[in-house]
């Protein structure tokens, strides 16, 4: 749910990753009340004008939420598994999948990340219907040999897992609306039949076919890992990412 701004175009799924972490609140609890919802998720700038939009469905155990990456017009799914311990992203527009282990600790501990979080809360406020904890959150990060401290205010309903909003220290603001109750199609939780499997998530953002050797790549889609942060990659995440191979600058 939160939004992060290390970079943009080729830096958005690195982005992703760490905004998955950190969001905390993929995972269904045990307090949660309402466990089968759908809600429209909007970022709107401090003027009110809105930035971009997606979809949220929840389900005992699952989620699945449509984005839309920065600088592309092409939707992204990510669907989350806790029963299977599967994390699925999709691009629709390719018929494409990547798929990893739904496993925030490994891949913290892959990243080499360390978080830390101060909390101070600061009152209730009802959104959009729901009576909510207004909270200060600072989060620090470290990864990659990098840092960054980001400050955040979150409204959080003991009726729902996800925050219902979130307010950036530039003003922009993330928000559920039109929350719906109901139970979702179990289809939304899978991956379509005819979705080919890719290796990469650069494959994924760049179209490629996958096993077929069809694919994009990362040089054409326009992605690149930067080579001082590709170095200190394990050999797994270089996988992850589709930066393993030695290439030549």
């Amino acid at each position: 749910m939160m939004e992060w701004s290390f970079g943009r175009g080729k830096w958005w799924v690195i982005t992703l990753v760490v905004s998955l972490i950190l969001g905390g609140g993929i995972s269904t609890g045990h307090c949660a009340k309402m466990r089968n919802f759908s809600a429209d998720q909007v970022t709107v700038d401090p003027s009110g004008k809105v930035l971009n939009s997606g979809k949220v469905f929840m389900a005992p155990e699952k989620i699945r939420m449509e984005f839309q990456p920065p600088d592309s017009e092409n939707t992204m799914v990510n669907i989350f598994r806790q029963d299977t311990k599967i994390h699925w992203m999709l691009n629709p527009k390719a018929k494409t999948y990547f798929e990893r282990p739904l496993d925030e600790q490994e891949l913290n501990k892959a990243l080499n990340m360390h978080v830390t979080k101060n909390e101070e809360i600061l009152g209730t406020e009802t959104i959009n219907g729901f009576k909510c904890t207004k909270k200060r959150v600072q989060t620090k990060v470290k990864y990659f040999g990098f840092s960054r401290t980001l400050e955040t205010t979150v409204w959080e309903s003991p009726r729902l897992d996800l925050p219902l909003k979130t307010e950036s220290e530039d003003g922009t603001v993330t928000e559920l609306r039109n929350i719906k109750s109901g139970r979702q199609p179990a289809k939304l939780f899978k991956v379509p039949s005819d979705y080919q499997k890719v290796a990469t998530m650069v494959e994924l953002v760049a179209g490629g076919s996958g096993t077929n050797g069809g694919g994009t790549s990362d040089e054409d889609s326009g992605f690149k890992i930067p080579k001082d942060i590709s170095d200190k990659l394990p050999d797994g995440l270089k996988n992850l990412f589709g930066g393993s191979k030695d290439k030549s600058e």
